[in-house]
């Protein structure tokens, strides 16, 4: 773990220096107290001894020893302390952000599990020390891809997430009819469980149990089969881990070295047997890749805790049958109570992952595949689209209004209104750097569609729209019983 491999670091060079310490003061007391009635036993004249060291020495040497002996640990005790509180800061700071539902798009292509680059790029966006909670969760009436970090790692994320399966979708939980702000919401007088997956190695590649299995996949289709009391999913917490890279490297170094062969005239000659070169090449190929720090949760919301129980651990066996068994996923313990909404991870938990092979479980799935084991998935419908340069407000422009408070804060200057302006404005809570625009010299209308990336307000702006159509705003054109209304979302 990144957390025991920092402390180590930090204590490592006071041991050091403590232990040569110690080493004087042994030698320093053997000196002093020992070694003269050790050469009279044998009959030596303490006169022909050189002067001893005076015997107040043996305890200065002494002192030192005990000094750190009882320093050393408060050093590392504190030290721990604080890392665990900084760590509980970061857990308050993730579970105040915002929960974003993912959406894929209906008709994207089938994911590749083993091809997912997504977590190669989040190695490099994620904060230190800051976490981002990937999850998926739902039962036969619905099923929701979604996540949750810091406002500002939410808008990296979601960069990323953009880039790998495009035109998929983030949606406020609002915004979806009937949906919570947070998908894992235990109501008074449910149960809830989770049990925390664990590997059974840091340093052993993580396969799939089958070459065309999609542990995703697997996970929807039992997820598809929950009944309506029933509320269930997987949180996938991750951060960035140190050290596994770097520790692997120094392994397959040490391998190589070990087995290498010698050429020294006369020396037997050494050779590899193909179980080291084996071992070699994994380490080797391993070390090439960024890490990730990893805690995998199942859990179950139900109606009473013994059936929140039965369905996790349903769940837990499952996602394990997914893996392989050169290095299984398997059950951390027996579980306990609670459902994660804390999205906590703890600073001396979580595991080593690599990019690939976390790719291979946590990821969006491609439409008709993952319809055809999840039918209830909520997906996007419709493409995102970039507006137009006519939509576009310059910076400084002077508009007539602005439509949210955020976008107020955010753009004051742009969004004051002022004589002559020619343009109703929305922008984006979300995404407050996006502001869109439509003029208000508009010929007679039928229809009109709005069309705007991901968050940028688009409802916003038709409701703007139709106010002013009727009345809420003056218009030289225009009929608001003329305006047909389509939403594309």
């Amino acid at each position: 773990m990144s957390a025991r491999e920092t402390l180590k670091r930090f204590i490592r060079p006071l041991l050091i220096v403590w232990l040569g310490l110690a080493a004087i003061s042994l030698v320093t007391w053997i000196v002093i107290v020992f070694l003269p009635d050790l050469i009279t036993s044998f009959g030596v004249p303490k006169a022909w001894l050189v002067e001893p060291i005076p015997t107040d020495a043996a305890y200065i040497a002494g002192g030192v020893f005990l000094f750190g002996a009882m320093v050393l640990p408060l050093l590392y005790w504190r030290r721990r302390q604080a890392m665990i509180a900084q760590q509980k800061q970061i857990d308050q700071m993730v579970n105040g952000g915002q929960v974003l539902l993912l959406l894929p798009r209906v008709d994207a292509e089938a994911i590749d599990p083993e091809a997912v680059s997504l977590w190669t790029r989040m190695a490099h966006v994620i904060p230190m020390g800051e976490h981002i909670a990937f999850e998926v969760s739902g039962n036969d009436t619905g099923i929701l891809f979604s996540m949750k970090a810091t406002p500002e790692t939410s808008q990296a994320t979601l960069t990323q997430i953009f880039a790998e399966w495009t035109n998929s979708q983030a949606r406020p939980p609002s915004e979806l009819q009937g949906e919570s702000p947070d998908p894992i919401t235990l109501k008074e007088g449910q149960g809830a469980w989770q049990i925390e997956m664990s590997l059974a190695s840091g340093e052993t590649p993580i396969s799939l149990s089958s070459p065309d299995l999609d542990p995703m996949l697997t996970f929807l289709s039992e997820l598809g089969r929950m009944p309506q009391e029933v509320r269930a999913g997987m949180q996938v917490l991750v951060r960035h881990d140190l050290y596994t890279q770097a520790t692997l490297a120094a392994k397959a170094a040490q391998l190589t070295s070990q087995g290498a062969p010698t050429s020294q005239a006369g020396a037997p000659r050494v050779l590899k047997s193909s179980e080291q070169k084996r071992m070699e090449k994994t380490l080797d190929e391993r070390a090439q890749r960024p890490y990730l720090e990893v805690r995998i949760i199942v859990w179950a919301i139900a109606s009473d805790e013994a059936m929140a129980r039965t369905v996790t651990i349903s769940l837990a066996r499952n996602l394990s049958s997914s893996f392989g068994q050169s290095n299984p996923l398997r059950p951390l313990n027996g579980g306990w109570k609670g459902a994660p909404f804390h999205r906590e991870f703890p600073v001396f938990r979580g595991e080593a992952w690599a990019d690939r092979e976390l790719g291979m479980l946590a990821h969006l799935v491609g439409g008709t595949s993952a319809l055809d084991v999840a039918p209830h998935l909520k997906m996007a419908r419709a493409r995102n689209l970039p507006p137009t340069l006519a939509a576009r407000i310059p910076k400084g422009a002077r508009t007539i209004f602005a439509l949210i408070a955020e976008a107020e804060k955010e753009h004051s200057a742009a969004l004051s209104p002022a004589q002559n302006a020619n343009k109703l404005v929305a922008a984006s809570a979300v995404i407050p750097q996006t502001a869109v625009g439509l003029p208000l010299d508009l010929p007679e209308l039928e229809v009109l569609e709005v069309e705007g990336i991901t968050l940028s307000q688009k409802t916003s702006l038709w409701d703007a729209l139709i106010g002013f159509f009727r009345g809420k705003k003056k218009s030289a054109t225009g009929d608001a019983s003329q305006v047909k209304v389509i939403y594309l979302d």
